[in-house]
This record gives structure tokens, sequence and C-alpha cells, in this order.
């Protein structure tokens, strides 16, 4: 008779995961900042995309640079993975800079402000969530190419970022 309880508790409990795992897959954290999914997501996998493929002319020759195993496929093909999912989280309303500091460059001059940030957003919701489907977009391309092995639309993939 103790089995139905702990049926239903369980039932239960898979139910109450279950909800908050498409919460999770949208993006809608939203104890992240601006600041901190361009910190952990955006900018570290733009720049590993950036740095996996390009021409590189030195005294002693002409290099290319691209992935050549397994193993950095894969890492492109994650930080591909990440690039996507920033774009996605960027296309929530959340703060700009991170709870208790400002933003990472903001000594750097002509960075603005937080506030001045969250204005510019307010004032053009559209035109935000546009720059994010475009880095979303040159994302999936990334990906694409990185499917494919093609360093050459993996460049061009990553000017688009």
């Amino acid at each position: 008779m103790q089995t139905l309880p702990r049926i239903k508790r369980a039932a239960f409990i898979l139910a109450a995961m279950s909800a908050l795992i498409p919460a999770v897959a949208r993006g809608e954290d939203r104890g992240l900042s601006v600041q901190d999914v361009m910190d952990t997501y955006v900018d570290p996998s733009a720049d590993a995309i950036w740095g996996s493929v390009g021409t590189i002319e030195t005294a002693t020759g002409t290099h290319v640079r691209q992935p050549r195993s397994d193993k950095a496929w894969r890492e492109l093909r994650n930080a591909a993975d990440r690039l996507i999912s920033g774009a996605q989280l960027l296309k929530t309303k959340r703060p700009v800079g991170g709870i208790g500091h400002g933003l990472a460059d903001a000594n750097t001059p002509g960075i603005r402000t937080p506030g001045q940030i969250r204005a510019e957003i307010d004032a053009d919701p559209a035109r935000f969530a546009a720059a994010a489907d475009r880095l979303k977009q040159a994302g999936i391309e990334a990906g694409a190419a990185i499917n494919a092995r093609d360093a050459k639309a993996l460049l061009g993939a990553g000017a688009k970022m």
C-alpha cells in the first residue's frame, strides 16, 4: 500500500522538475546580467571562433590557421552552441551590469554606463533583439561551417559576429 504514495511523490517531483527544464532551455535565467551573458557565453565563444581560422603573414612565411583535429572541431562546435545560447539569453530582459558592480570595461573611454545602455535598450527593444538575432544567426552559420569542416565558411561566419 505504500507503493502508491511513493509513485505519486515521484510523479510530483518529476513534474515539478520538468516544468523547470523548459524555462532554462528558453534562456529565462534572469539572474544573469547582460554583462554576465557577454562574459560567459558570447565573448569567449566568439573569441574561440575568431581565433580558430585565419592567415598570418610573418617573416618566415604564410601560416594558415584552421582546426585540424576532431577535438578542435568539437570544441568549436561547443563554442558555436554557447554563442547561440548567449544570443538567445540576450533577448530576455535583464539588468545591464552585474549586481553590485558596473561593466567590466567601464573605465574605457567612450563606454556608456549601465544606465545609459538600459535607456537605449528600453527606447528601442526591437533593435536590441534584432542585434541578438543577428548574433544568433552568425552562431548558426558558424555551427553549419563547423559541421561541414569548412574553414572558409567559418571565417565568413566569424566576420558577421
